[in-house]
């Protein structure tokens, strides 16, 4: 039994280390390790939204015909 927490995750710090870089993975393309996997891999882009609203650099003013103003009555 382990007498602090740090005892375990030392074990399993060093587990990850052999399995990612020391065991071949079994999966293709071949006997790589899974770090050599990672590496191999291309770096993805960020993800963007598909559809992006134009974004207006002068607003113009809205018709007049939408916005005017009734005499006090």
């Amino acid at each position: 039994m382990a007498s602090t927490l740090g005892e375990p995750q030392a074990q399993v710090d060093q587990f990850d280390l052999v399995y990612n870089t020391e065991c071949p993975h079994q999966g293709p393309p071949g006997q790589v390790t899974p770090q050599q996997a990672w590496d191999a891999t291309p770096v993805a882009d960020p993800p963007r939204p598909l559809h992006s609203p134009p974004r207006l650099l002068h607003p113009s003013p809205p018709p007049a015909h939408c916005c005017r103003r009734t005499p006090d009555a």
